[in-house]
């Protein structure tokens, strides 16, 4: 009786396997055509004047660009399967996003991720905050006070970004890269990931890494470089 069922199980196997190649074939193996909601551009105009930008967004990757016409926008690639809010709140951009459908069934699968491009007038901010479960998030040409930025699974990359009190960066998978960054105080922290670039000041590096190598200057000075990763390289530079 067990060979019987472990041999009908076994068919079922093979029979699934055959199902899946079959589709792929007649699709000439695009696996975008099992979307269930076919992806689309947006474009969200953004009324009103700010100082802080705080993004909470479950799954999108994240870019920043200055806005050429001096208006604000957000430029987005979704589906019907997202839900995304922005408004001035006091003082204070928000941007908030979620899923409005978790499941999908059977070759409903999207294989693209959402995005969403900032197009900002201005490139000084009081704040910057960033926080993503997964996605990646790049930002470059700008100035603020204080810059945290937090993803579960996704890199993160700042290219001429200038903090002047504070830089945070916290990724649980992914690789961080700076790129002509600095601030008076930078912390790092990512579980499973390398850590590189180069900062604009010299600073007291002060660094943690289970498994990698360190490659960081030497020296003391009034500014620090905090860096832990878990598993992961880290080498860092001073222009």
């Amino acid at each position: 009786m067990k060979r019987i069922w472990f041999g009908a199980a076994i068919a079922l196997i093979i029979a699934g396997l055959g199902t899946v190649g079959c589709a792929l074939l007649l699709s000439g193996f695009d696996l975008k055509k099992f979307s269930g909601e076919p992806f689309e551009s947006k474009t969200h105009g953004v009324e009103g004047t700010f100082s802080e930008i705080s993004i909470d967004a479950s799954t999108f990757d994240i870019a920043f660009r200055r806005s050429e016409d001096g208006s604000c926008r957000i430029v987005t690639r979704e589906n019907e399967t997202y839900s995304l809010n922005a408004a001035v709140e006091g003082n204070t951009l928000k941007i908030t996003s979620h899923e409005k459908k978790k499941w999908n069934w059977f070759f409903t699968l999207n294989f693209e991720s959402p995005k969403m491009t900032l197009y900002l007038p201005e490139t000084e901010y009081e704040k910057l905050t960033v926080k993503v479960s997964t996605g990646e998030i790049k930002i470059s040409d700008i100035k603020a006070k204080t810059v945290s930025i937090h993803t579960g699974t996704g890199d993160v990359q700042l290219d001429s970004v200038i903090a002047s009190e504070m830089l945070s960066i916290e990724t649980s998978t992914g690789d961080v890269r700076l790129d002509g960054c600095d601030s008076s105080a930078i912390k790092i922290k990512t579980s499973t990931g390398d850590v590189n670039g180069t900062l604009l000041t010299p600073k007291t590096f002060r660094t943690e890494t289970s498994t990698g190598t360190v490659r960081v200057p030497s020296g003391s000075y009034p500014e620090t470089c905090e860096i832990k990763t878990s598993t992961g390289d880290i080498k860092m530079t001073v222009k």
